[in-house]
């Protein structure tokens, strides 16, 4: 490597350049200053390689022939060493042979619901809804029974005149008597569960079953012995 150029000699070449040559020494004295920077800058960043084997599982059949594989010891493959060292990168492959598809061990890709525990339905928690209770006449002739009540008194006939938007009664068939949303019935049916009591399970409709998830509902699930080389920068020196 040359010797660097001392100071009068940087100032001589800019005298030059200048169209003044042998007036080096006469920048001095105008207040010339040369300030030295380098022009280089080195750093030496470090890649670290870790490699881990675990066993792998994937539902149904999986297919690994995108995966780089290996046999023999794990020290003796060789992975490529990453084009940029300064970022992390991880690549994954797979032991030559271990590759094998085996049923899930699942009722056929289906499993228990959980939700109902195989009931296929659940206690409704609405039930029947009775105007009744809110203070309405089922029916004002015959409160329901289809007949009417022998117990009536005659103070009360006078308050059960046919009332407008009432209904005809399905029991007794009075006109404007019965409640417009029973109908003299007395309750309407649960729109959920038909006055049934119970409504079909949300999880599994009724079938009383789901799709078993750790196979996606194939029965079968494939299984290697994987491994992952991570690579990462242990930072510059």
């Amino acid at each position: 490597m040359a010797d660097s150029l001392s100071e009068d000699d940087i100032l001589e070449a800019i005298a030059r350049h200048t169209g003044g040559p042998g007036q080096g020494p006469q920048l001095w004295r105008t207040g010339a200053d040369i300030a030295q920077l380098p022009m280089l800058d080195l750093r030496i960043v470090r890649c670290v390689e870790t490699r881990t084997t675990r066993p792998e599982i994937r539902p149904g059949t999986y297919d690994t022939s995108g995966l780089p594989t290996y046999e023999g010891d794990l020290r003796d493959h060789p992975v490529e060493p990453p084009k940029d060292p300064t970022a992390s990168r991880t690549v994954e492959f797979v032991l030559r042979g271990s590759v094998r598809t085996v049923p899930c061990g699942c009722d056929e890709g289906r499993q228990p619901c959980s939700r109902c525990r195989a009931k296929g339905k659940l206690r409704c928690d609405i039930g029947p809804m009775c105007p009744a209770r809110k203070g309405v006449a089922p029916c004002t002739w015959c409160d329901g029974a289809g007949e009417r009540r022998k117990d009536r008194t005659t103070a009360e006939s006078a308050r059960e005149k046919p009332a407008a938007g009432r209904a005809t009664c399905v029991k007794c068939r009075k006109p404007r008597t019965a409640c417009s949303e029973c109908q003299g019935w007395g309750t309407k049916k649960c729109p959920q569960c038909d006055d049934t009591g119970f409504r079909l399970c949300p999880v599994c409709s009724g079938e009383r079953s789901t799709e078993h998830t750790p196979c996606d509902g194939t029965g079968l699930v494939a299984l290697w012995t994987g491994v992952r080389s991570d690579t990462h920068p242990s930072g510059p020196r």
